[in-house]
């Protein structure tokens, strides 16, 4: 039984866990919106959006990375979904020949990899260098994805998949009519570990892109962050003193997290639904 005394402390528990999540984007937020005369006059009483502002309308390589993270994140999370879902289920049938010894190759990738140098050599033999599908390729099949999509799979009854081949169903349409109506929420939770991943990941785009209008959003970020001149030629083209260097790193960092951070309540109830319902073999 919960009493009134516990009940406080659980509010003010979570109170406390709420606050540590909030004030550090509160904080980086007020300091995206000061301009550089309310840093020195120590003021609060405005508010500027000259660095939104600018970050929109004069720096190009803003608006150019932007536009390839959206690319890589939609174009790479589509390519894994029709990757990972044939292949989840194909190995959730046991009358599939081999399906052990793919079950146990696909585990074996989860703790031994081919290493940097294998996998550049490849990329770069393939003639992938400067290329967007670089970006994707390498990462096109995630093992812990696919067997939490194959356990969901298996989850589901069997009797639903022969009624459907009673009617003359094919193996394509009852996936596509049966299993993925039925698989809503392990896919919306598998596409959205997708997203963030192609969304963050900045290393490949690194090694495998070379030229400055293909760079996603995370490594612009990691050059404005790391590199003072990117921020100082910036900061030479604002003539109306807008902006400070804080304010043109906090805002290009929460321009790069805004859009997974309003994807997630979108996908959020079937997140835990679907990590749940493929976590466990029946």
């Amino acid at each position: 039984m919960v009493t009134p005394l516990s009940r406080t402390a659980i509010y003010a528990a979570l109170s406390l866990l709420v606050a540590s999540i909030a004030l550090p984007f509160l904080y980086l937020l007020a300091v995206s919106l000061t301009n550089e005369t309310l840093v020195r006059n120590m003021s609060l009483s405005g508010v500027s959006f000259g660095a939104y502002e600018f970050l929109f309308r004069s720096s190009g390589k803003i608006v150019a990375s932007f536009r390839m993270s959206v690319l890589r994140t939609v174009l790479g999370t589509v390519c894994n979904m029709l990757v990972s879902i044939p292949l989840a289920y194909s190995l959730s049938k046991k009358q599939l020949p081999g399906r052990k010894a793919m079950m146990l190759y696909i585990v074996i990738t989860m703790v031994f990899h081919g290493g940097l140098i294998p996998t550049y050599i490849t990329v770069t033999s393939y003639g992938l260098i400067n290329s967007i599908w670089a970006m994707i390729l390498p990462a096109l099949v995630s093992a812990y994805n696919v067997i939490l999509l194959r356990n969901f799979f298996m989850a589901i009854p069997p009797a639903l998949e022969e009624s459907a081949r009673i009617d003359g169903a094919s193996d394509y349409a009852v996936l596509r009519k049966v299993v993925l109506p039925l698989s809503t929420p392990v896919l919306a939770t598998i596409a959205l570990f997708y997203a963030v991943y192609h969304w963050n990941e900045w290393f490949n785009v690194l090694l495998y892109i070379r030229r400055s209008d293909m760079w996603t959003m995370q490594v612009l970020l990691r050059n404005i962050v790391m590199e003072a001149s990117a921020v100082n030629e910036w900061m030479s083209m604002d003539t109306a003193g807008r902006m400070t260097p804080e304010s043109i790193k906090v805002s290009t960092l929460l321009v790069t997290i805004f859009p997974i951070v309003l994807l997630y309540p979108f996908v959020q109830r079937y997140f835990i639904q679907g990590v749940m319902l493929g976590a466990v073999k029946e």
